[in-house]
C-alpha cells in the first residue's frame, strides 16, 4: 500500500465514528440514518483490514470481537428502559424519548379554586 494510505487508515476509524454519530443524531426523526452510519464504520474498518492487514488491525481493534456482546447489552439496556416507560418506541422511528402528555384541566375545579381565593381576598 501507499504510504498515505497506510498513515490516513489507522487514524480514520476515530473520525468515521463521530461523523456516524453526528449522522445518528442528526436523523434522528429520519428513516435509513442509522444504517448510513453503520456504513461509514463499516468502510472505515474495512480500509483499516485492507491496507494493514488482518493480524495488525486486530490488534489495533481489540473491541472489534466483542461488537456483538456490546450491541446486545446495548438493547437489553433500551428494553429495561422502554419497560420503565422511560423511552417509547414507534414502528418507523424505533427508541425515542416519551412525548409529554397533555395535561387535563378540571374546569369546574379551577373555577371553583378561583371563587374560593376571591371569598379569602
Amino acid at each position: 500500500m501507499t504510504p498515505i494510505a497506510e498513515v490516513v487508515a489507522p487514524r480514520l476509524l476515530p473520525v468515521a465514528t463521530i461523523v456516524a454519530f453526528a449522522l445518528m443524531v442528526k436523523g434522528y426523526g429520519d428513516v435509513g440514518e442509522g444504517f448510513g452510519a453503520g456504513v461509514i464504520v463499516a468502510l472505515a474498518i474495512a480500509l483499516r483490514y485492507v491496507v494493514l492487514g488482518p493480524k495488525q488491525a486486530d490488534k489495533s481493534m481489540p473491541l472489534i470481537h466483542r461488537a456483538p456482546l456490546l450491541a446486545a447489552a446495548g438493547e437489553f439496556i433500551l428494553e429495561g428502559l422502554y419497560a420503565q416507560k422511560k423511552i417509547g418506541r414507534s414502528e418507523d422511528r424505533g427508541y425515542m424519548a416519551p412525548e409529554r402528555p397533555d395535561v387535563d384541566v378540571d374546569l369546574e375545579r379551577l373555577e371553583r379554586l378561583r371563587r374560593m381565593k376571591k371569598q379569602v381576598n
